[in-house]
């Protein structure tokens, strides 16, 4: 078996290999019996999703394009019909001694070759071109001011359960969290409000309100082994105590919040939860179980902070739905450079090997699936309070 031009395809075995976008022949020969058939390599459905078809900047936001899944030794370009509105940009190296979220979100994008930035309002499209093989990729850039006043309201309650009694391997253990971790999770909650506030484009201010639980303990009667992914808090078992906790700490029923998250130090202990849900009052609260203090393998955004995220966005996906609008994809949809995508995964965002976090992917979701108009449509308990 032999190709007749290598550079499209190759042969390993008994397995054909596509190298790149064209048609060659393929040719088989077997003593005086000889063969020819047509070979023709086609991108796949994931080369047709590289380019978002719709992302949305900021005045003066940098983010980058990743265009992946192309032949070999292909050369690519973009160009954006309107350079006033967005244009090639460059990230600088330097960062400013006081943590934001432009700068964290530049940090970890240092390192992408394709950085597109905004210049202001407006829209404009975008054309990728593979300029050997004639692969085309068309997209749109919506150019946006960040929102001088946001136009909804998250309420989310920390609970910060400074103590837990638990059961290791048949041994009582009596586990806390000592002083600087707690500080560590309000500042990663007051984190978690200034990236909402940004990556909506200031379209929902999240209020947080924390509770540091030093009388009530986590108990075992509340705790259950989850099996691969450790102990747990069963939130649904823990509802009584929240219940009491925020007319206790808050003076409002847990209703009042649209969220709650629940941190505790428990041992073995490997996986945080997003997404139960109650019913409250007649409203929905979804809650989030973040469990230890969790350190993460870079500084940029800051200990918790991406996980806290991460299952944050859990939470806002049921209410994205029972609010009437489109489903956004989920926390655990973003795909890496390279990866052939399941029915779970974003076909319109890649990670590049480069960036060191999932946080462009919670950007990507939170700012291009949803508009301004799409923001004021959830229905928080802010805007239920409105509609009275």
């Amino acid at each position: 078996m032999r190709i007749e031009n290598p550079d499209i395809a190759k042969v390993e075995g008994n397995i054909l290999l596509g190298l790149q976008i064209g048609t060659t022949v393929l040719k088989f020969e077997n003593g005086r019996v000889k063969r020819e058939a047509i070979l023709e390599v086609m991108p796949s459905i994931e080369d047709e999703k590289i380019l978002p078809p719709f992302i949305r900047l900021l005045v003066g936001e940098k983010r980058y394009l990743l265009c992946e899944n192309l032949p070999p030794n292909e050369t690519t370009g973009f160009v954006i019909s309107d350079k006033e509105v967005a244009s090639r940009g460059e990230i600088a190296n330097s960062r400013g001694e006081k943590w934001n979220v432009r700068s964290a979100f530049e940090e970890d994008i240092k390192e992408v070759k394709d950085i597109v930035e905004g210049r202001k309002v407006g829209r404009t499209e975008i054309i990728v071109r593979g300029l050997r093989s004639g692969l085309k990729r068309e997209g749109e850039i919506e150019v946006v001011d960040m929102r001088d006043e946001p136009v909804n309201r998250w309420r989310l309650a920390f609970f910060i359960f400074k103590e837990a009694e638990m059961e290791v391997d048949g041994k009582r253990e009596n586990l806390s969290y000592k002083q600087e971790e707690i500080e560590g999770i309000k500042e990663a909650g007051r984190r978690l409000s200034e990236i909402v506030h940004y990556f909506t484009a200031g379209n929902l201010a999240m209020d947080v309100s924390f509770a540091v639980v030093e009388k009530d303990k986590i108990t075992q009667d509340i705790i259950e082994d989850s099996k691969s992914y450790g102990y747990r808090v069963n939130m649904y078992k823990a509802l009584p105590l929240l219940h009491k906790l925020s007319e206790e700490h808050f003076g409002r029923p847990l209703s009042y919040f649209d969220d709650v998250v629940v941190c505790s130090p428990l041992a073995k202990a490997g996986a945080a939860w997003g997404g139960w849900e109650f019913q409250e009052d007649g409203a929905i609260v979804r809650g989030l179980y973040i469990p230890n203090y969790w350190k993460d393998e870079t500084k940029i955004w800051g200990d918790m902070v991406e996980v806290l995220l991460h299952e944050w966005i859990h939470c806002l996906e049921g209410h994205i739905i029972r609010s009437g609008l489109p489903p956004i994809p989920s926390a655990d949809g973003g795909a890496m450079e390279g990866e052939i995508l399941s029915k779970i995964k974003d076909e319109t965002f890649r990670r590049p090997k480069e960036v060191k976090t999932w946080m462009p992917y919670y950007l990507h979701i939170l700012r291009d699936f949803l508009s301004s108009d799409d923001w004021t449509k959830v229905k928080t308990s802010y805007m239920r309070e409105l509609e009275k």
